[in-house]
């Protein structure tokens, strides 16, 4: 996903700084630009790996190396390859489209200039994901089961999903937002010349600076771009070697940071299993920095979808299409938000699948906690629709019909998913080693949410009535109901 957002900023900032526009002077708008690209990659590498660094730091992923019959050498390279295997694609991606398509528009200066430059914000983003991960594994290792580590774990976890909507929407707003930072700008005199002291805004001056055709009229701007951008490139290289270090000493290990309590009375309290099942999951889900972010998927959908349906409204009034494709993408992610529910058996595997635990049951209580977010998304499209001037007000029930789905829909992915990794067992998933879960959950959730849209959409061609449809989606969807809580679970095996 990174190296895909990577490609994309790059063609979107390039387009946006170079050939679109008509605020600003040409000039300008490169620097903007070379500037808003570097620092949206740093945003999306730190964020969309952060759960993966994290993960490798909490979970002591040297330790069994270390006892192995191996040299601290070997430990140590074998350390910061497995760190960095996350990171070659998008860093890679980052130094290279980026600088390449700016040698070959603008010259080999503007390539050079933005090559250190990316190379600066690779380092800094990957020393800054590290110092966070090690500061997260000392908060909430060290304090045990105490209210400051799950403090700590929710509010990383608030911020990663802002991050990464912040990602989402700036992509989507790229030319607005650099037009934006002009505008503003040209307001204040002397702006240019305070951004061009600031990373990454310094390197971005300083490739347009050197580009031919763009001449800045302040020569104080070449010169503190020039210089600041020294500054960074060695506190780049600074950064760089910490983040060797700090990867080497994984393999070395250091002073402990747990420590003993006192011993306490344990209160052992009997629940039904289901619901017994449900809490285990949702405190699971506090444990790791990205497993909460399941919680927040409605509100990033929103987010993603409400570009698209204010699109499609601008001609005229909002068609039953427009609704009927929001749910359809709402049901693709609702069978991802699933394997996300099933991936909080990641943790501590070994001990859950040893446990006398029914196939079926655990399917149940993932299916539970996947609702909830299926239903907060559709009641958030059922309010967004109305904004954009439906062709009618029942346009807006189509979303609150599909609500059941989120029923059927889960056990449908979560049996498939079973099926395909347990042989009908329910096991611990793991999306980072098998990302064609991820691909089937998707499909299967796609499918399943589909049958109802388009008994909507044929009863539409038929009888074109709002009426008569919504009825043919309200039959659907209860077959489908019916359907996933009697024959679904058959496909377990106990």
């Amino acid at each position: 996903m990174s190296t895909f957002m990577i490609a994309l900023l790059a063609t979107l900032t390039i387009g946006a700084a170079g050939f679109g526009g008509s605020v600003g002077e040409f000039n300008v708008r490169l620097a903007v630009g070379f500037s808003f690209f570097m620092a949206l990659a740093f945003v999306l590498i730190f964020f969309l790996n952060l759960t993966t660094t994290t993960g490798f730091f909490t979970s002591g992923a040297m330790k069994l190396p270390s006892i192995l019959p191996l040299g601290q050498k070997d430990l140590e390279n074998l350390a910061i390859l497995a760190f960095t295997r996350v990171f070659i694609a998008p860093a890679i991606l980052t130094v290279t489209v980026f600088p390449a398509a700016c040698l070959v528009l603008f010259g080999p200066l503007t390539g050079l200039v933005t090559f250190i430059g990316c190379l600066a914000t690779v380092s800094i983003s990957l020393r800054s994901l590290i110092g966070f991960s090690r500061w997260f594994q000392v908060k909430t290792h060290s304090s045990g089961e105490s209210k400051l580590g799950t403090i700590v774990r929710m509010a990383a976890t608030i911020g990663l999903v802002v991050g990464i909507m912040s990602v989402y929407m700036l992509a989507s707003y790229v030319y607005y937002i650099v037009e934006a930072v002009i505008v503003f700008a040209e307001a204040f005199s002397g702006t240019y010349l305070v951004l061009s002291l600031v990373f990454p805004f310094s390197f971005g001056f300083l490739a347009s600076s050197v580009t031919p055709g763009a001449i800045f009229t302040d020569w104080m701007i070449p010169l503190s771009s020039a210089g600041m951008s020294l500054l960074y490139a060695l506190i780049a290289l600074v950064f760089y070697r910490q983040s060797g270090r700090l990867l080497r000493s994984l393999a070395i290990g250091g002073i402990s940071t747990g420590r003993t309590g006192p011993l306490r009375e344990i209160s052992i309290e009997t629940r039904a299993p289901l619901l017994a099942v449900i809490r285990k999951d949702i405190k699971m889900a506090t444990k790791s920095v990205g497993s909460a972010i399941v919680f927040a998927i409605p509100i990033f959908l929103a987010v993603m979808l409400y570009p698209m349906i204010a699109g499609w409204s601008v001609e005229g009034h909002l068609r039953s299409i427009t609704a009927l494709t929001a749910v359809a993408y709402a049901n693709l992610f609702s069978g991802l938000t699933v394997v996300s529910v099933m991936m909080f058996d990641t943790q501590g595997a070994s001990i859950h699948e040893g446990l006398p635990l029914s196939s079926r049951l655990v399917l149940r209580g993932k299916t539970a906690i996947s609702i909830i977010p299926y239903t907060i998304t559709m009641i958030l499209l059922a309010f967004l629709l109305p904004l954009f001037n439906p062709i009618t007000p029942l346009v807006a029930l189509i979303p609150i019909i599909a609500i059941p789905l989120g029923y059927a829909v889960p056990m449908s992915v979560g049996a498939a998913v079973y099926r395909y990794k347990g042989d009908g067992r329910a096991v611990a998933i793991n999306l980072t080693s098998d990302q064609k879960v991820g691909m089937l959950a998707g499909f299967v959730g796609a499918v399943v949410g589909l049958g109802p849209l388009v008994c909507f959409g044929i009863s539409m061609l038929l009888t074109g009535s709002q009426v008569y449809s919504l009825i043919a989606q309200i039959l659907c969807t209860l077959a489908l109901v019916i359907t996933a809580h009697y024959q679904i679970p058959k496909l377990l095996k106990d």
